[in-house]
């Protein structure tokens, strides 16, 4: 159990500071190349943070653990909504704009929706995986295409660093989630074994926090400095990247065979989905009121996991 809890606490700083270089470094990049926040924070740092969902859910995947795979995806997709995006509004009330209503908001639902089916079905097969990589192409170019800004250039973005140190703490920070999710996902299996635990409730908890930590870290820091666009955004987009990315990956290099996650599970990705962008598009502002309903909707969630 030493060892576990040793491999455990080892992976979450290493994904903690691998999603954090990878962040600065990737999100610096895209800023002088003249991207708003909130689209950073949909495309670029969204990507980013979903590196730790990647690399657990693949190595998981790889090993033969298909319902620890897909628990994470399904996991880390109602914590980034009932917990992430939940402590942006509560450290500051978030204004939406229109292209995150009528595009990002939509994509959340259908993807959500398509976990759902791959709940239903029992299986992600690699005909589907192929299926939402090629999705992923469409939204991530469509999503640039629709934001660029042209009034921003490489001079005056915010943030203008060195090229080379941005590409040094980019490259940095894959290593370490690359390192970090296999150690956290070998510490949670031997915690599983020692707790009598399903793999998809370590799945669905453990590991989706874990793998979360990088988008809690950009949520934290970016809402203290005024930029909570970026951090709903990035949310969002790691949603929408957990699902086109990385169980698409997952699902062509490994099918994944869905068995421990229930339909209780599949209702909540739903329901936390809809439930954003009802919030968003009824009052095209996240309040602290709403951040604190959701959360507590995840405790509640959480809690009906041990239970079950």
């Amino acid at each position: 159990m030493t060892t576990a809890i040793a491999l455990i606490v080892l992976g979450g700083v290493l994904l903690f500071v691998g999603g954090e270089a990878l962040v600065r470094g990737a999100s610096g990049i895209a800023l002088r190349s003249g991207l708003s926040p909130m689209v950073v924070g949909l495309t670029v740092v969204a990507f980013g943070t979903s590196c730790p969902e990647l690399a657990v859910s693949l190595g998981a995947a790889l090993d033969g653990h298909g319902d620890m795979a897909i628990g994470n995806v399904v996991g880390s997709n109602i914590v980034n909504i009932a917990l992430v995006a939940a402590l942006a509004a509560l450290i500051k009330p978030i204004a939406t704009d229109r292209d995150l209503i009528r595009i990002d908001g939509p994509v959340l639902i259908a993807v959500s929706v398509a976990v759902a089916v791959f709940v239903w079905l029992g299986e992600v097969t690699r005909t589907y995986g192929l299926v939402l990589l090629l999705l992923l192409v469409v939204y991530t170019v469509f999503r640039i295409k629709v934001a660029r800004n042209p009034n921003t250039d490489e001079d005056t973005a915010p943030g203008s660093q060195s090229i080379w140190i941005l590409l040094l703490l980019t490259i940095v920070g894959i290593a370490a989630l690359a390192f970090g999710g296999s150690f956290l996902v070998d510490g949670a299996l031997v915690f599983a074994r020692n707790l009598g635990l399903s793999e998809a409730i370590i799945g669905l908890t453990l590991l989706a926090l874990g793998t979360s930590l990088p988008e809690i870290a950009t949520t934290i820091v970016a809402s203290t400095r005024g930029s909570s666009d970026l951090a709903l955004g990035n949310a969002i987009g790691s949603c929408i990247y957990n699902v086109l990315a990385v169980l698409a990956a997952t699902a062509v290099i490994s099918p994944i065979a869905v068995n421990g996650i229930s339909p209780v599970d599949a209702a909540m990705v739903l329901v936390t989905a809809i439930g954003l962008w009802i919030i968003i598009y009824t009052g095209r502002t996240f309040t602290r009121l709403e951040g604190a309903t959701l959360l507590a909707l995840y405790f509640g969630y959480f809690a009906w996991l041990f239970i079950r």
